[in-house]
Formats: C-alpha cells, structure tokens, sequence
C-alpha cells in the first residue's frame, strides 16, 4: 500500500469517528476529492462539480462529471455519511450515466465504494460491478483503481472489468447449478465404487461444492472469516449451546447476521447490533426474545468471531471488526515490559488487550522520538483504533493517558504546560546537582518528575546564594542566575517567570529569611539572618 493511499485511508476513518453527521457535501470535500486525486484526475482540468445535464425538460445536476478529452467518462454520486448505499441509489447513479453517455460510475458515501458499469456486461445491471469499504480499500485498491484517469485513457478499465464479470458470472452459475453439479459428482463417483460408499460421498461432494463456492466468493485477505452458519458453528463448536442442531444453527444464523452487520459498520454498539438483527429477523425473533438471547449466548460468541473485539460494555459499549489494513497499521514490533504490567490498563480481553497496549507503545515511541510534544500532536501521529471507545477522546482519557502518566521515562503536562517530555536521557545541571534541604521538599512547588526536581533545586540554589551574600533584591538574583543557568530551566521561559511563580514568594517564608522595603517603589530586600 502506498504512503498516500496509507494517509488517505487513515484521515478518512478520523473523520469518521470525529464527525458523526456527515452531510453529502461533507462527503465531497473529505472523502471524494481526495480519492479522485489518488485516481489521477487533475481537479482543475479533469473534474466539474454540479455538472448539469438536460433530460427532457428539466435539467440534472450531476455531483462530479470525470472528463476525458472534452467527454465525460465517469460519473461520481456522493451520499451522506449515515446513508447506507441502496439499488434505488445505485438505480439513480445509472440513470445519470446513461444520460450522459458514460461507461463508468461510482457511488459513495464515504465508508462505502460501489463502482458501475454500463459496458453491455451481463452483470451491469444487477448490483454494482465491484463494492468495498473504506477498512478493505487497502487490499481492494487495484480494483478500485478501474476508474483512475490512466486505466480509463488506456482502455485497461475495460479489461479489468471483463474480469471481474468473468469471475463474477463464474461464481453465480456455479451457485445457481450447485445441485446439478453435487448430483453429478456424487454419480461418477458413486458408480466407480459400486455404492459401498453412497451416503458418505454424497455428504462430502455437498460439502466439497459448497466450500468452493465459498472460497471462490471470498477475498484472499478474509479467507479465515465465516460466510455461512455452518462456519460460526465450526468456529465455535461446543461454545454455542443448544438443545438440537436445529436451534444452534438458528442461533448461528442469528450470530452471522450480528457479525456482518459489524463487519460493514466496523464499529459500532452493541445496543445497534443488537436492533440490526432484530429488524433482518423480524419474522421469528422480538426484542424481548434478543433481550434474552444476547445474554444468554449471542454476546460472548459474537466475540470469539475473527476480527472481533469485545467491549467488554454492554449493549452501551462499542464493539468493533478490525480490517486487516487496521491491525498492520498498529501492531508494533515489541511492546515494553512496562506496557505489558500495567495494572487495570488496557482493558477488554484477548486481541484488544493486545492492539490497546500497542497504541500506548506507538504513544510512547512518538514522545519519544519527537522529544516534546502535545496532545494533539500526540494524537495525530497514532493509527486510527479506538478500541472499544466511541472515539478518541475516550481511548487518550481512559487508556493511554492514564498509562502515560506512570511510565517513568514520560513528563506529564503540569501547572499550565501542556507538552508532554521524553526525560529518560535528561539530566539535571551540574550546577543544580546540590543537597535539597527539606523545608523545599515540602514546599508547593508545581511540575512532576524532572521538571519538580529542577525546580527544587532551583530555589535550594536562590537560598544557598542569600546565605552567602546576607542580603540581596531581585536585580541580584536575576544577574547571579544569568550567569549560571540557560533561561529555560526548570521549563520558565524567562527569570522573569522563574522569579514571579516560584522564587519570590517561596523565598518569602523560606526559614531564617525576612523581607523589608523602604518606600513603596523601592525593590523588596530579602535578607539572612541565619
């Protein structure tokens, strides 16, 4: 996968999670635009937006209109966020196709890729030539490349096309004649050994067809996910409870439904799961009954499914399938020892644990490779997993800031700071390496770990100096200090900061030390009396 195939994947699902009423213009700008620049289409030269067509008497105003040498190739239809692609969408986008002539469509509503066809293939009218999302465009992307500007220009879209028609009607008549086939298999081989093993060859012929059917219908790179009851049962075994077959591979039915449903969502509650499966069974299943059933074995099993992971919340909580692009994106090469011994931290069970100790070490690696950094700049640089969150803000709150926060190599924000530092290869100054009495110890000073540390020794230093000299004013520190220290030490950007929030007033009630000024504009002297 290219780097900007990478990003635009990465920032795609970002605003995903960051906006959650994405309007159709919305769409556009995040998603399209960016696509049809990774297409290879010149947004200046090659791409009109609102582009109107007359159909009889009234005029179509088309989204995008791809042109080619003054024609107009593709067309791109683009939907709302929370819009689920239809055959009455993908029916619209084809009526504008064939008013302008063009072969090639693409539909989309930001998470879904349905692209169409209008070449005379026997499958362009039923159902999208090819569809993806925005978790498999990673391994999907050579197809969806059938509408980049150069395979358009070099007739290469066409080829691909007849491919995937090749194997798309290969695979349909292979279902529609599966029995045929079954029965015609079972024969051969039945007469070549004389019926002894009549029963057992036929179990196996069925399920011989039937896997091959399911292979041939399968990504290479979801080879190991379920697409039929039989598969959930397989996965589970024992674990899915049931008084006879009959009601496990009903329950298994009710488990898939639950599990594509997420696979096309990625991530979603376990409360919307939960309604999803309800509305496609609604002829046998009630609420109240899923009530029940999710309890009792829906819920557990669903998370035993690849590529699931528990939330561990309830229907409140979000569950989530992790596309095989996702996990690349976070898995690390080795998590630290302090990562694996948290305690209470991550939480969930089995590959979550594991994906959510993975974000903390890419937070941890990223601090500190850029030595300091924010928040948000922290945020930015992490592959885009939420865990079980419904978005970022809880992943950083309840995981990996949590977690920060104890690593002994990481400086928390403090006081108004609000950088996070790498101080594992930090030292102290030389001049500040100096015996802390314990009245400073006990002092209210502010900051955390090496920042409090220097600090402390920033004021055992002003008072070591006013024992020494008996008496002094701020002007003396200042130049005593100027010669000793670069200005930001102790992370005070200036003397000026330094004095004004730690030293003057600590000085004030440090032990044996008095103040006095002579006239209300005259500097206060801070003297020692032992």
């Amino acid at each position: 996968m290219s780097e900007d195939l990478a990003n635009y994947i990465e920032r795609s699902k970002q605003a995903m999670d960051t906006f959650s009423d994405l309007s159709e213009s919305d769409v556009e700008m995040k998603f399209i635009q960016p696509l049809l620049d990774l297409l290879g289409w010149d947004r200046f030269n090659d791409v009109r937006t609102q582009y109107s067509v007359r159909a009889g008497t009234t005029y179509l105003k088309i989204d995008y209109a791809l042109f080619v040498d003054d024609e107009p190739d593709v067309i791109v239809e683009a939907k709302s966020g929370a819009h689920s692609l239809t055959e009455e969408d993908r029916e619209q986008l084809r009526s504008y196709m064939r008013q302008t002539e063009t072969d090639w469509g693409l539909l989309t509503n930001g998470k879904q890729f349905h692209v169409l066809s209008l070449t005379g293939a026997p499958s362009s009218a039923e159902g999208p030539l090819f569809e993806t999302t925005i978790g498999n465009l990673g391994s999907d992307w050579e197809n969806l490349r059938i509408l980049s500007k150069e395979m358009i220009e070099s007739g290469q879209s066409y080829e691909l096309e007849k491919e995937l028609n090749t194997r798309s009607q290969g695979i349909k008549k292979l279902e529609e004649n599966a029995n045929s086939i079954k029965k015609d298999m079972a024969e051969i081989l039945i007469e070549k050994t004389n019926n002894s093993l009549a029963s057992d060859i036929e179990e196996e012929v069925d399920s011989f067809i039937d896997d091959l059917i399911q292979n041939l219908s399968t990504d290479p790179a979801d080879e190991n996910l379920p697409r039929a009851p039989e598969d959930v049962l397989e996965t589970l075994g024992t674990y899915l409870p049931g008084r006879t077959e009959e009601v496990r591979e009903e329950r298994a039915e009710y488990i898939l439904t639950a599990y594509n449903f997420l696979r096309s969502k990625e991530k979603a509650k376990g409360q919307e799961i939960k309604d999803h499966v309800v509305k496609t069974t609604s002829n046998s299943l009630s609420s109240e009954d899923l009530d029940r059933q999710w309890q009792n074995y829906l819920r557990d099993n669903l998370s035993e499914l690849p590529r699931i992971h528990d939330t561990g919340g309830g229907t409140k909580g979000v569950w989530r399938y992790v596309s095989p692009e996702l996990e690349e994106e976070v898995m690390v090469d080795e998590i630290d020892d302090w990562v694996k011994n948290l305690d209470d931290q991550p939480v969930g069970s089995g590959k979550a644990v594991e994906m959510q100790q993975a974000m903390i070490q890419h937070a941890y690696n990223s601090i500190r490779e850029e030595g300091t950094v924010t928040k948000e700049n922290l945020i930015d640089s992490l592959p885009d997993y939420t865990a079980h969150y419904t978005n970022y803000d809880g992943l950083w709150i309840y995981c990996i800031r949590d977690t920060l926060h104890t690593c002994e190599d990481i400086e928390s924000p403090s006081g108004g700071n609000k950088y996070w530092r790498y101080i594992g290869d930090e030292e102290i100054p030389s001049e500040l390496d100096i015996e802390i009495e314990e009245w400073v110890e006990n002092a209210n000073i502010s900051g955390e770990k090496m920042t409090k540390k220097e600090r402390q020794a920033l004021l055992q230093y002003a008072y070591n100096y006013l024992k020494e000299v008996g008496e002094a004013q701020r002007g003396d520190f200042r130049e005593h200090f100027r010669k000793k220290f670069p200005e930001k030490t102790g992370r005070y950007n200036t003397f000026d900061s330094l004095w004004s929030y730690l030293l003057s007033e600590e000085l004030d009630s440090a032990p044996g030390v008095q103040t006095h000024q002579s006239g209300k504009v005259n500097p206060i002297i801070y003297s020692y009396s032992g």
